[in-house]
């Protein structure tokens, strides 16, 4: 078992220590126009600290649909990482299909820039949208990340492990990474192993 890479994730913390998860205010901060802040803040620390890791760790990060409307980010991503020294190749960017519902072309413009700088594009909570095939061939994604309801449910429902383990034959025969979200025992972790994720 080894180390590959880590995902940045956002969560508020108040002064009482309560943890607040971003499907709770990351809305608020995109309604706000703090979204970009927060992103600025996030990948100057994850790249700084990054940096510092063996070469072959990743870092990932999540972007939101309202960021793939073709105006700043692969200049902000381009910037950070070259501050920090930060090498783009070790940089997943996680999408969600919500990201590519809008404005398709824009946001396929969008990830083809930030593949183009050496990023990798994952497709992020897999099975849970409509269109996931569609764009599998559509954009230049390299990972699927299957959605961690499936994971949660696999040692009592044999149809959720039947669906991970399709997906990560799809993965398998599309040269994709596949990962599995919200791993927490180690019964879900061999049985995964065994499926190919």
């Amino acid at each position: 078992l080894r180390v590959m890479g880590f995902e940045m994730l956002a969560r508020h913390i108040s002064p009482e220590g309560i943890v607040t998860p971003p499907a709770d205010f990351i809305p608020a901060m995109e309604r706000s126009g703090l979204l970009d802040e927060l992103m600025l803040s996030l990948m100057a620390e994850g790249f700084k600290v990054a940096a510092t890791w063996p070469e072959q760790q990743f870092l990932s990060m999540n972007v939101s649909p309202s960021q793939l409307d073709g105006r700043y980010l692969t200049e902000i991503i381009r910037n950070t990482a070259r501050e920090f020294q930060f090498d783009l190749a070790r940089l997943k960017i996680e999408i969600t299909e919500t990201a590519l519902l809008n404005d398709i072309n824009t946001a396929r413009t969008e990830i083809e820039a930030l593949s183009a700088m050496g990023c990798t594009i994952a497709m992020d909570d897999f099975g849970t949208g409509y269109s996931s095939l569609a764009w599998l061939i559509q954009l230049p994604v390299n990972t699927l990340k299957i959605d961690s309801s499936f994971i949660r449910s696999m040692l009592h429902k044999k149809d959720s492990r039947k669906i991970i383990s399709s997906v990560a034959g799809l993965g398998r025969s599309l040269d994709m990474d596949v990962i599995a979200e919200g791993v927490e025992t180690e019964e879900q972790a061999e049985m995964l192993r065994g499926i190919g994720c």
